[in-house]
């Protein structure tokens, strides 16, 4: 049962990362999308 309980709270983790215009960061958009890519649901530019 317990097992059970943390598969499902697996399934219901959600994260927010952002990024900002104009500074320098140690990974490329490139190089965030090679590796997490088939895990990120949803991508878009904000305003």
């Amino acid at each position: 049962m317990k097992k059970l309980f943390l598969l499902a709270m697996l399934a219901l983790i959600c994260a927010y990362a952002g990024r900002r215009d104009g500074r320098a960061y140690k990974h490329s958009h490139e190089e965030i999308w090679a590796r997490y890519g088939a895990d990120i649901c949803m991508a878009e530019r904000g305003r």
